[in-house]
């Protein structure tokens, strides 16, 4: 049975109520993360590190399971909040993930950022979820943070190490004539 026009009306104009109702009451999104065995490759810590700076069209996705694997994505799979290349993190990459997550203190939550009250554009907005074996944490930054860049650039690093195998095959530059 179709329903009338005016009951769909009404629906969508009672939709951002419910929105802001929802924003006050802290709903936030559920984790997607979880925690694995305290004997997996990570240690059971799991991670998502979303980012998103739509001054600069930046977005990026980084994602870490506890059996290692690693699933990564940038521009508009990211903005989707999806990855689109997936591997097997190394020993020494998962070190240096759970090294700089430490250090960012994802498991306490005590991450300072800053915003410019004198930027006009949208700030950065950055989303982590991190799970480890006795808990989980999910931190909804806005603004610089510091304490966070470690993380993002390991991540950044392993990111652009999944190309270096194509560009060592690219033949070598032979003698280049003079102009």
């Amino acid at each position: 049975m179709a329903r009338p026009l005016s009951s769909v009306v009404l629906v969508v104009a009672a939709l951002p109520s419910l929105v802001t109702v929802l924003a006050l009451s802290g709903c936030t999104a559920p984790m997607s993360v979880q925690a694995g065995d305290a004997s997996s490759p990570t240690g059971g810590v799991a991670i998502v590190f979303q980012e998103r700076d739509v001054d600069e069209l930046r977005f990026r996705r980084y994602e870490l399971d506890a059996d290692g694997t690693l699933r990564i994505g940038g521009g508009r799979s990211a903005q989707r909040m999806t990855t689109d290349w997936t591997g097997t993190a190394s020993a020494e990459q998962i070190a240096s993930i759970l090294s700089a997550a430490r250090t960012a203190n994802l498991e306490s939550g005590e991450i300072a950022c800053q915003t410019d009250p004198n930027d006009q554009g949208e700030p950065v907005r950055t989303t982590i979820e991190y799970a480890w074996p006795d808990g989980r944490r999910r931190l909804d930054l806005v603004g610089n943070c510091p304490s966070i860049l470690p993380l993002r650039d390991v991540f950044e690093s392993i990111g652009r190490a999944r190309f270096q195998r194509h560009l060592d095959q690219l033949p070598e530059a032979g003698p280049q004539p003079r102009r």
